[in-house]
Order: structure tokens, then sequence, then C-alpha cells
């Protein structure tokens, strides 16, 4: 997938895709197959190469993060849409404090300018994630709802009760190309 040629190439790429506070300030637990989403405005042209989340001791089940395009309608227009690209269902979650940084499946991934959803899936109650409250300062929009089982599914309309919540949001962080390692 390449750029349109009405996008601005020669805007500087940011560094990585995220919120702006990255700051560790607690954890939060996910229930099983639930499924979070991140919202994020990317500014320039830019290639996602990996996606990354951090785990806390406990965790023993599997995990999947991917990005959404936001083509949703549901829980508001503007929510995730179409999966673009994830990382695996197949990764083991660390049992240990560990930062996790899986790549796409497929490859690098080529980005225009706009809105887009980070997301994560795990299979178990049992995994703590690395999280942001609300209490901190740029924390977006998130999401969250349930599925059958993983990985993430194709579109977001899938999953069920997708609505808003409160009080944290797990760090999710897209890499690109050439920025942060």
């Amino acid at each position: 997938m390449g750029y349109p040629a009405t996008v601005d190439t020669g805007q500087i790429a940011p560094l990585a895709l995220y919120d702006g506070e990255i700051a560790d300030n607690g954890v939060v637990v996910v229930t099983a197959n639930q499924i979070v989403f991140v919202g994020q405005t990317l500014r320039a042209n830019a290639t996602l190469h990996a996606l990354r989340c951090q785990f806390n001791p406990g965790g023993s089940g599997h995990y999947d993060l991917g990005i959404y395009d936001s083509s949703g309608i549901t829980p508001f227009a503007g929510g995730p849409g179409v999966l673009l690209a994830h990382t695996s269902a197949n990764a083991s979650v660390a049992t240990s404090t560990a930062v996790q940084t899986p790549t796409l499946q497929g490859g690098d991934l080529l980005l225009a300018p706009g809105n887009y959803w980070l997301a994560l899936w795990a299979d178990n109650a049992l995994d703590k994630f690395i999280r942001h409250t609300a209490a901190g300062v740029g924390m977006g929009v998130v999401l969250a709802g349930t599925v059958v089982a993983g990985p993430l599914p194709a579109n977001a309309s899938s999953v069920s009760g997708l609505a808003t919540i409160g009080g944290s949001k797990p760090i999710l962080i897209g890499l690109w190309t050439g920025g942060w390692s």
C-alpha cells in the first residue's frame, strides 16, 4: 500500500505511535478474551514495524497486538473498523515483568496521516498489563469489548459490548522503521 499522491511527504515522521503518555503508574487486569482499543492520531506518513506493550508478573496466557483503521461506527463514528495488521495470537505472555515488542505478521505497514486504533487481546484473566491512569495527562479514548476467542478479529464490528471505558489504559506503542527500537 503506497501513500496517496495528495499526501505531503515532506513532514517528519514521529518517533512512535502513542498518545504522548507512557508513564507506568499501575497495572490493569483484563478479562478473558477482552480486547482493549486505544485511539491514536498519526500526523505524518510512517512505516509501522512492531507494536509494544509491557506485562507485570503473573500472566500465563496468550496475547495479540494490532492496529485498526477508524472506519467503525460502533460505539461512535470513527471507532475501530478494519484490522490493518497484527502480531500473532501465538506469542506467550511473559510470566515476569517484561516489555514485549513483536513485529507485524506479513511485514511492515505503510500508514498515511489519520486516526488509528491500537488493540490488545488476551485469552485469560491473569495477565496484568502496565497501564496509565486517567488522572494523567493526555489520556485519549479507550474502548473495550469481548470476543469468543482470539486472535484479534478482522473487523471490530464482531467485538461484543464495545464501549468506552475509563480509569486506565494499557500502554500500547507502535514502533516505526527508523524510529524508537
